[in-house]
């Protein structure tokens, strides 16, 4: 007879011995039953054999129970419990497999039945298994979702809410955006496009300043308590600064500044400073960048002057000034010369990035305005994550800011308050009336009416001067739009600092519980975690990018992008997490959480030494993790022990203490993210194939942090919740993003009407040493990765190329550094154009080389002074590339110095309309030749341009200059002669490190019929313009230019009907869908545009073909066009 010992449960209080079984008896059946035999594993158990003898029965049970070390190093005693209660189990588990053992071996049976051979209880079906109640937790992924769920709804509800706007006749006491709005009207539709040296600009000065004297006037009328004057200023002047990273200097002449003084009778006190400015970039009627924020501040006079209960204490200066796009010279000239600026103690800088809003605090000074504004504003938005990045030069722009700060170039202390949202209208066609979203400018204007009236109240008293101890500057963030929260420096390093000693206190004590080895394997999978959330979204934007060929497939639909890359940066920071065994999942999770608060705390500490204040995201869930040590460590420590998962109270308890992280961190990581997505339009083009994939693997990555940050220490219980599931869970997330990306890539345009892309095009003319012109060509420039190929009309795609340089671009330096271009051959430049007043080609003439008397103890060799004149005729923007050894100039306060302490120094410039004449002086050694590359840009589109941009469809918004292109050298030496005034120089002089490799850079030439396959058919003129516009007659073909076929009139002309038919189709769906859509395309004087240009193209062939009677050809022996042909 075989026998078997069966383990006793032990007394109540013991400790289980080390051999929890008998050692069993031999029988001549050759089996017995060990209980070292048995595994504590239950994939272990399911592997054990009942068919073998009974003597081995019990082996695969209970091998290595007594001495089986715990999953975690905890105390003595919970090791004791561990194995108590494993005994307890493993006893159970034995009496079912003998059970099983003495079935199977009954008279009928068959070895090996595999329903006799499993224990029942012991091996669920897998459907069964994955919704075991000790292996997953419901109640925690599913209060999470809620909780999350919430958090996000109200976010995105507060970045919605915006006070109702009220209409133009609304008491004349309360500040209306409808009057607001009038004022914005006027500037971008009714003037349109307002770039310093056009007409549009001075239409908008005198606007302006029509309507402040009427402000000024009611003041006098009703106000007698006030005093308001009104001044429009010219400036002129430069300076030296840092631009993209590069050094430059910043030069402008004759820039208008319309101002608005208001101020307490007989008041001595310092004034605040409201500023903007109402001229638009290139290719923009720039209704919200910033024709808004100047009808605010028309508002806000107005308001201030008609509400007599508002007692200002201190004076208020309203500034609008005409030349914020040539990065901000108006406003480096009103601190520079302004009667005012020297009576000023603080400012408010008003700003759009986007028409959909709101205005948020997105930089500071460091000082007490950050926290009058928080204390004074209704609805105060802003995150110091934000500064953060533009002190880091990760956002590609710059504001007025600059130029009136004392930590830049100014001297003042103040806030820089900016629209965010709908980013892909920024420096658009796009940027209309229509698309600013109602109550963004009340929303503004009350805000900044209450911290206006707190400003003066601070600048009425005596507020510490602005100095570089307040240049560390503050940490805030606001709660939903409705609270700011503002902490200084000093305290930012103690709060965001502590969670890290706070965290290693209570993990010693011995209410933590926790070792060394426990937490080291946490803090290892945490950064593994962390690293891996943001290494797969970004693999997944790269990988999709570079296959398909097709960057950005979710510009302007943050939805897709939130659809391709989360649930990859979820699966990437679950992975590390579910690769492990999903028993003991729960008790390690403890540990595993508590490492990642550590890293946190880590983050933070790091990030406040070096004065990133964005550190209090990190250290809100440090802090969350603090409290779960304390809070739930001896409960979790229970729940672990016995093998369940967390209870109802532990699960609140815990989603408690991240939802604060959760409110505090979700909507710097959503508004942070969109602004991202929507910048990536502007960051530029790197060339390669790395190219491609750039800009959708930084995408990736900053949803992968959002993600992060979204998350926080949660992950690991979220994992230990999903139990057995997690592994299936991570690759249906993975599943979800390729399947996201696959749809989005075949589905999704990359551009549409109201999200298009942006293009710079130069009508460029190379002039000879006499300055003549020698070469004409039209260079076209992309301002991210996506190539021109998709939506340049095919006519302009396939004419003939010419060479393309990014040296041709340093016209608009230091930008030439950041696109990517083709080009092609375009028709010589026409004077005394209707729409382009240009009498001839810009000169640039040596006045004058004299000596400059040496300064007393200087030790420089001699100097001589040449004094140059700079003429473009009308007014222009440009670039000098000034290289040689220039000691001083007057160009700016200092001598810009090039990249890497080069000899060259960039000079960009800009005049208004009637300054056509520049003089300025260079003081360089005696004898010292000095080599100037002139590029002068003329922002009035000429007849050419008009025509080109008529062949554009609405995917794309174009900025449009003719360049004209000079080299010139001032040789020294006894006997230097000046060169007469209105000559060019001597001739080009390159140095040998100015060379570089012509050639189209476009990575690849797509077949024609693949040229716009991903790009959505964009409206242009609605269709009963179409209707309304005569059908022109052939036009003759446009001469070629110098030796080349040029983008004649033929081309062009066909290239504005493809774009009639895209426009159609675009028209078509928009009809289908319900919507309407009002387009600026073909205007109706574009048929005596046509007409001009043929009738020109007319003229130039009969010139043409009188040449060929009178045997004469072209010069160089080159072929006229229509042989080339």
């Amino acid at each position: 007879m075989k026998t078997v010992a069966i383990a006793s449960r032990p007394r109540s209080g013991a400790r289980s011995s080390p051999s929890l079984l008998s050692t069993p008896r031999t029988s001549e059946g050759g089996g017995s039953l060990s209980a070292a035999a048995l595994p504590g594993s239950s994939h272990q158990r399911r592997q054990a054999s009942f068919t073998r003898p009974s003597g081995q029965l019990l082996r695969p049970w209970c091998a290595g129970i007594a001495g089986m070390a715990p999953l975690e190093e905890e105390d003595a005693a919970e090791e004791a419990d561990e194995k108590e209660a494993e005994g307890i189990a493993c006893g159970r588990r034995a009496g079912v497999a003998i059970m099983a053992e003495l079935r199977r071996r009954r008279p009928g049976s068959e070895p090996g039945n595999a329903e006799l051979d499993t224990p029942p209880d012991d091996k669920p079906e897998p459907s069964k298994e994955l919704l075991d109640p000790q292996s997953w937790n419901p109640k925690l992924l599913l209060l999470t979702a809620a909780v999350f769920a919430a958090v996000l709804l109200v976010t995105q509800s507060a970045f919605a809410r915006v006070p109702p706007p009220l209409p133009r006749d609304a008491p004349p006491t309360r500040f209306a955006e409808g009057r607001a709005l009038k004022h914005v009207r006027y500037l971008a539709d009714h003037i349109g496009e307002r770039q310093v040296s056009t007409a549009g600009e001075e239409e908008a000065a005198q606007y302006l300043l029509k309507h402040a004297n009427h402000i000024a006037a009611a003041a006098q009328k009703h106000r007698p308590d006030l005093e308001v004057t009104v001044e429009r200023e010219q400036v002129s002047g430069g300076v030296t600064m840092s631009a993209f990273k590069f050094e430059i200097a910043n030069v402008y002449n004759n820039l208008t500044n319309v101002v608005i003084r208001v101020a307490p009778r007989g008041s001595t006190a310092k004034a605040v400073l409201v500023n903007s400015h109402y001229d638009s970039t290139l290719g923009t009627p720039g209704a919200s960048d910033a024709a808004s924020c100047v009808g605010v501040i028309m508002e806000l006079a107005r308001t201030v002057v008609a509400d007599a209960s508002i007692q200002l204490r201190a004076p208020v200066v309203f500034l609008m000034n005409g030349g914020e796009e040539t990065l901000s010279q108006a406003a480096h000239g009103f601190m520079r010369s302004s009667k005012y600026a020297q009576g000023l103690g603080a400012f408010i800088n008003l700003e759009s990035t986007g028409p959909w809003g709101p205005d948020v605090v997105f930089q500071h000074t460091g000082d007490w305005t950050l926290g009058a504004y928080a204390r004074s504003a209704p609805n105060p938005r802003g995150t110091t994550v934000a500064q953060d990045f533009f002190d880091l030069g990760l956002i590609p722009a710059d504001t007025d800011y600059r130029m009136l700060s004392y930590r830049h170039y100014g001297s003042l202390p103040g806030i820089d308050i900016a629209f965010i949202g709908d980013g892909t209208a920024y420096h658009t066609a796009r940027d209309e009336v229509d698309r600013i979203r109602p109550g963004t400018l009340q929303a503004m204007g009350e805000n900044v009416l209450a911290a206006i009236q707190e400003f003066t109240g601070v600048l009425s008293g005596s507020p510490p001067a602005p100095s570089a101890a307040h240049a560390s500057g503050y940490a805030y963030f606001d709660l939903l739009g409705k609270v700011m929260v503002v902490y200084p420096h000093w305290l930012a390093r103690l709060l965001h600092s502590a969670p890290l000693p706070a965290l290693g206190l209570l993990a010693l004590s011995s209410a933590g519980g926790v070792t060394l080895g426990a937490l080291s394997g946490g803090l290892l999978l945490g950064l593994l975690s962390l690293l891996l959330g943001l290494l797969f979204p970004a693999a997944v934007g790269a990988l999709r990018a570079n296959h398909y060929r097709l960057p950005y497939v979710w510009y302007g639909k943050p939805a897709v992008a939130y659809a391709i890359y989360v649930p990859a940066a979820v699966a990437g920071l679950m992975l590390p997490y579910v690769l492990q065994s999903w028993q003991g999942r729960v008790k390690r999770a403890r540990m595993q959480s508590l490492g990642l608060a550590f890293l946190s705390a880590a983050f933070s500490a790091a990030l406040t030494v070096i004065g990133f204040h964005s550190a209090f995201l990190f250290a809100s869930w440090a802090a969350a993790g603090a409290g779960a040590l304390l809070l739930l460590g001896a409960a979790q420590r229970s729940v672990a022990r016995r093998g369940r998962q967390l209870g109802l109270g532990q699960t609140l308890v815990l989603l408690a203490l991240a939802a604060g992280p959760a409110v505090v961190c979700m909507p710097t990581a959503l508004s942070i993210t969109g602004h991202v997505m929507e910048k990536i339009g502007l960051a530029g083009a790197a060339p390669g194939p790395v190219g491609r994939y750039i800009g959708d693997a930084a995408v990736g990555a900053v949803c992968g942090a959002s993600a992060l940050l979204a998350l926080g220490i949660l992950t690991p219980h979220l994992v230990a919740a999903l139990g057995r599931g997690g592994r299936y869970t991570v690759l249906l997330l993975l599943a979800a993003s390729a399947g996201a990306a696959v749809w989005a890539s075949k589905t999704q345009p990359v551009y549409t009407y109201h999200h298009p892309k942006r293009i710079l095009v130069q009508h460029i003319h190379k002039q000879g040493p006499q300055g003549d012109v020698e070469d004409s060509l039209y260079s076209f420039a992309s301002l991210d990765n996506t190539l021109l190929t998709k939506v340049l009309p095919k006519p302009i795609i396939h004419s003939q190329k010419t060479s393309y340089r990014n040296r041709d671009w340093e016209a608009f330096y230091p930008l030439n550094h950041l696109v990517l271009g083709l080009a092609r051959a375009a028709p010589a430049p026409q004077y005394n154009d209707e729409f382009l007043p240009l009498p001839g080609p810009p000169t640039l003439a040596l006045l004058s080389r004299e000596d400059v008397p040496p300064l007393q103890g200087s030790q420089d060799p001699a100097l001589e002074r040449l004094t140059l004149e700079l003429n473009t005729h009308i007014g222009a923007w440009g670039v000098l590339n000034i290289t040689g050894d220039v000691r001083a100039w007057s160009l700016s306060d200092k001598v810009a110095r090039g990249p890497g302490g080069s000899r060259s120094h960039m000079v960009r410039y800009a005049a208004n309309a009637a300054s056509g004449r520049y003089t300025f002086t260079l003081d360089v050694p005696k004898g010292e030749t000095i080599d100037i590359q002139l590029f002068v840009k003329y922002v009035p589109l000429s007849l050419e341009l008009q025509m080109l941009k008529n062949t554009l469809s609405g995917l794309v918004s174009p900025a449009l200059v003719t360049t004209y292109q000079s080299m010139h050298s001032f040789g020294g030496g006894p006997g230097a002669a000046a060169v007469p005034a209105g000559a060019a120089g001597a001739g080009p002089a390159r140095r040998q490190e100015e060379k570089e490799e012509e050639g189209e850079i476009v990575w690849e030439e797509l077949p024609a019929e693949h040229a716009q396959q991903h790009v959505a058919p964009a409206p242009a003129p609605p269709a009963e313009a179409h209707a309304q516009a005569a059908q022109p007659a052939a036009v003759p073909a446009e001469p070629a230019a110098v030796g080349s076929r040029a983008v004649s009139a033929e081309v062009l002309e066909s290239a504005r009907r493809e774009a009639e038919v895209q426009d159609a189709e675009i028209i078509a769906g928009i009809g289908r869908g319900g919507g309407s859509l009002e387009v600026q395309g073909v205007e109706a004087e574009e048929a005596a545009l046509r007409a001009t240009l043929a009738e020109r193209a007319q003229q130039a062939q009969q010139a043409q073909q009188g040449e060929s009677e009178t045997g004469g050809g072209t010069e160089g022996g080159e072929q006229p066009a229509a042989a080339a042909e």
